[in-house]
């Protein structure tokens, strides 16, 4: 059992549940520890108190999760008894890469977007912001256009906005599904590594 999977679980055992799970996304993100790992730590340390809180935030991680917005939000809808979202899903049409969505509901052909607002404040890689979001509002017009809906989760969507996000999403589950264009939904089977951003 490596050191790591032993601190993420003592952490976790102390930590709010959000908190708890958003910290072992980035270190599956990361690739610092594995889920095998985690589940050896939660085992050795059965007895020791707050373990249980631990165990459900190892049950809850997903090193898909790219951003702790991300993170927020899929702990939030699930735990509101929405569908389970697929994780950093490839849409494909006509041979071509349309865009990889945060998170995906196939049977709805509902996708999720969580950028924070330093992606196009403060994008990495030198990019321009301008360019950043001129290229974002044509993937999305692109999802659209294939009948796509979709909807982004910002920060207070997760926070004091949750009610109201989360009538919004009961409405846009429970409506009919748009005609489709033919596409593809590839999940992928791991997250982009960014650079670390203060939640966003």
């Amino acid at each position: 059992m490596t050191s790591a999977a032993r601190t993420l679980v003592d952490l976790c055992r102390e930590l709010p549940e959000l908190d708890a799970v958003a910290t072992l996304d980035r270190a599956l993100l990361r690739q610092q520890v594995d889920r095998e790992q985690l589940e050896l730590a939660l085992e050795r340390a059965r007895f020791v108190r707050g373990t249980p809180l631990a165990g459900r935030a190892v049950e809850r991680s997903d090193g898909r999760s790219e951003s702790w917005l991300e993170t927020a939000w899929r702990v939030r809808h699930v735990a509101a008894g929405l569908p389970e979202p697929e994780l950093q899903v490839e849409i494909w049409a006509g041979g071509q890469l349309v865009k990889v969505v945060d998170g995906w509901l196939g049977a709805q052909a509902m996708a999720f977007e969580g950028d924070g607002k330093v992606k196009f404040t403060d994008p990495y890689g030198g990019k321009d912001p301008a360019e950043v979001l001129w290229a974002e509002k044509r993937a999305e017009d692109a999802l659209r256009a294939l009948g796509i809906r979709v909807l982004r989760p910002t920060m207070v969507d997760v926070g004091s906005g949750w009610e109201a996000f989360r009538a919004r999403t009961v409405r846009e589950i429970g409506a009919p599904v748009p005609a489709l264009q033919p596409f593809t939904a590839v999940p992928r089977a791991t997250g982009r590594l960014r650079p670390a951003t203060s939640r966003g």
